[in-house]
């Protein structure tokens, strides 16, 4: 019942607070998860609604790690941007990893059923977004899973007011949101046959509980779990098979790597998709033989 969309985190040094704060002490470190832990300057935050961007923040304060920040903000954008990043959804990340100074791609994208008919309405894919996430956090994380999860859940479950972003998001897609029964039944909330506009309150609670167990349980809970049986049963219509989400599993891969000077590389994430291929293509062209500074303006 997702609006399925990718999500982009690019540039994430996950070491990032280990140079920030290179003398904590072992009394030091038993206060890491609190907000403040971190001292001084912690790095910057950027997402496409603003609460989303806050709680990333308060992770990176708390001593978490880019990735972990990513984490937080990927599940708080599925309660208060969900047009962009769904539980339903799925994405690339381009990691890099201080040590030992490696940068990769993390494919969590979502993929096609098993068996899925040409008839089949509304079209559905395996989602990758929680498994991606939960990948990410294991290779890279620093704080407990379930102090990521949890501003999300509080988020869906006590309500926030409706952001611009999502409002606007909400009135392009107005048509298919209205003739959806459970879509309608979330995003008009209770108004009957308008959706909520931006300032207006939003509780999921159904969201929330979905939240709620993979904070507790873990992320295993949406692939194998309650969840995954609710997902095949009610959300999917039965396209999505217990066998396809049970199989699903994030990639790590090699990057695209366009040297520059030195020991200096751009990075783009590996296919599926041409753009990626396209933007390093146009990297190569532009940092060859001398680069853009040696360029004419028209060139």
């Amino acid at each position: 019942m997702s609006i399925a969309a990718l999500l982009f985190l690019a540039g994430c040094s996950t070491n990032l607070l280990d140079t920030l704060n290179p003398l904590k002490t072992t009394e030091d470190e038993a206060k890491r998860g609190t907000i403040g832990f971190v001292e001084g300057f912690l790095g910057g935050v950027a997402a496409d609604e603003p609460r989303a961007t806050l709680i990333g923040r308060d992770v990176l304060s708390s001593g978490g790690t880019a990735a972990d920040a990513a984490v937080a903000i990927s599940f708080a954008l599925s309660v208060t941007l969900p047009s962009s990043a769904s539980l339903g959804g799925g994405g690339l990340c381009l990691v890099h990893g201080v040590k030992p100074n490696t940068t990769e791609t993390l494919d969590f994208l979502p993929t096609i059923p098993s068996k899925i008919g040409a008839s089949s309405v509304p079209p559905a894919a395996v989602p990758g977004l929680v498994r991606g996430m939960a990948a990410l956090h294991a290779k890279y994380g620093r704080l407990q899973w379930s102090q990521l999860i949890a501003p999300a859940e509080k988020l869906s479950r006590f309500g926030e007011r409706v952001s611009r972003a999502l409002a606007r998001d909400l009135k392009q897609a107005e048509p298919i949101l209205m003739a959806d029964p459970q879509l309608r039944k979330i995003f008009a909330a209770g108004k009957g046959d308008v959706l909520v506009r931006e300032g207006e309150f939003l509780k999921q609670p159904d969201l929330s509980s979905v939240l709620g167990r993979l904070r507790a349980r873990g992320a295993g809970d949406f692939y194998t779990g309650l969840v995954a049986r609710q997902l095949v049963a009610d959300v999917a219509g039965g396209v999505i098979s217990k066998e396809d989400l049970r199989n699903y599993a994030p990639r790590w891969r090699p990057t695209l790597k366009v040297p520059y000077v030195k020991e200096t590389n751009f990075h783009f994430a590996t296919p599926p998709g041409a753009s990626n291929v396209l933007a390093a293509q146009m990297m190569s062209v532009m940092v060859k033989d001398g680069g853009w500074e040696k360029a004419s303006p028209a060139a």
